[in-house]
């Protein structure tokens, strides 16, 4: 939602790159609140189109989405081609459709690399010991009491303690 009275009305100077849509947002002068109210609107889309259209968007968020869904290490190679299809269907409202689809029916995600040492996706600490303790159901010695199931005692030396974000 966006409040009038918080929003800057300063001219803004966004990243530059070349073939950007726009590198400066100018500044709303004599703004009234619904005037700023159109003013931030604009700003906000000036903003996100510029990031958006940005060169390492594409490989950025493909890499991303094919450590989620398929290999915690891709090759250069399948992050661009992911990124091709990311840059090709900028403007289709499918996009996010497209790009999974690629990923997922990759050669890289189905062909015989899945024999390959470096294939496969990691889980992190917590969620392996979760999973091994369904898999092998946890006693009472492994829960003892514990609202965590004593988990933290097994994954805090891999840096991860379940109930105990620093946050």
């Amino acid at each position: 939602i966006i409040v009038p009275a918080n929003h800057d009305t300063t001219e803004k100077t966004l990243l530059s790159y070349p073939g950007a849509p726009n590198s400066t947002i100018q500044a709303c002068t004599d703004c009234n609140t619904e005037q700023t109210r159109i003013y931030a609107e604009q700003s906000l889309n000036n903003a996100l189109d510029n990031i958006y259209n940005h060169p390492n968007v594409a490989p950025f968020v493909s890499k991303l989405l094919i450590q989620q869904l398929v290999m915690s290490d891709p090759s250069p190679a399948y992050v661009e081609r992911i990124a091709t299809i990311f840059n090709q269907n900028k403007t289709n409202p499918s996009q996010l459709k497209e790009v999974v689809k690629a990923i997922l029916l990759d050669v890289e995600a189905r062909g015989n690399i899945k024999t390959a040492p470096r294939y496969g996706k990691l889980r992190e600490p917590v969620l392996m010991a979760t999973t091994l303790a369904r898999h092998y159901p946890a006693t009472n010695f492994f829960l003892n009491g514990q609202s965590d199931g004593r988990l933290r005692f097994h994954t805090a030396p891999t840096g991860q303690k379940p109930s105990y974000s620093p946050t």
